[in-house]
């Protein structure tokens, strides 16, 4: 699956392969970018609901986003005082 621009520009790609060996029907991906993917079993009337969901950042992530936010606010208030 190949994410591309209205101009054609690639900007994302997404290998499905390894989630299933199963024939992949249809694929949706939502406004919160949740994709989901519809397989069946060939031969048989068995169907999948596959849902791939955006990543979480981890605690640490936000902990360093938040430190590096707050020495930005530290240096612009250190400059304003001097």
């Amino acid at each position: 699956m190949v994410e591309a621009t209205r101009t054609g520009q690639v900007v994302g790609s997404l290998d499905i392969s390894g989630i299933t060996n199963q024939a992949i029907e249809g694929v949706t991906i939502d406004n919160l970018g949740n994709i989901y993917l519809v397989a069946e079993d060939s031969g048989t009337p068995n169907s999948r609901l596959f849902v791939l969901t955006t990543p979480v950042p981890e605690p640490e992530t936000w902990a360093m986003m938040a430190a590096g936010l707050a020495l930005l606010g530290w240096r612009a208030r250190r400059r304003r005082g001097a």
